[in-house]
Formats: structure tokens, sequence, C-alpha cells
């Protein structure tokens, strides 16, 4: 089982204990609020547009969409994910 098939956003948008704690482990400069939505119909919420660059200045922005219909993010949200800890 790959990791990119990990479900990293509920139902409602929000983040699932998995990826707050794959956040937290990135030591960000901001955290995330674990009930605000991250995504609406897949593409980046402001909140969660807003939170990625305030944690993390020096990255790349967010992509078009991160997540899928299943909750997994999307492959060019896992290749931003990646590129984190490489």
């Amino acid at each position: 089982m790959s990791i990119r098939s990990a479900v990293l956003f509920q139902p409602t948008g929000s983040a699932t204990p998995l990826f707050l704690s794959q956040w937290r482990r990135q030591r960000p400069a901001t955290p995330l609020r674990p009930s605000e939505p991250l995504h609406e119909s897949g593409s980046p919420t402001r909140y969660f547009r807003s939170a990625w660059t305030s944690a993390f200045p020096s990255r790349p922005p967010l992509p078009a969409k991160v997540a899928n219909r299943d909750g997994t993010g999307t492959d060019e949200f896992w290749t931003l994910l990646e590129g984190m800890t490489a």
C-alpha cells in the first residue's frame, strides 16, 4: 500500500489526523486549525492557501487541486509534499 493512497482530507474538507501529524512533522511556522476546511471540491480553500504560505514561506504555492473525491491527495499535492521531505 502506497502512502499516496492514505486519506488526508475528511468528507467535510478538513484534515485527517494523519495529515495534521504530517503537517506538524514539517515544523511549520503556523499550525493548522483541525476543524477548518482545507479544500472545496478538491481546490484549496483561501484558508489553506493562506496557512500554507504562512507556514512555509519559502516553499512553492499549493497546486490548483489538492484533493481527490476519496479524500486522498492529488498527484500534484503529493509531489509538493514529497519535495518538502527530500
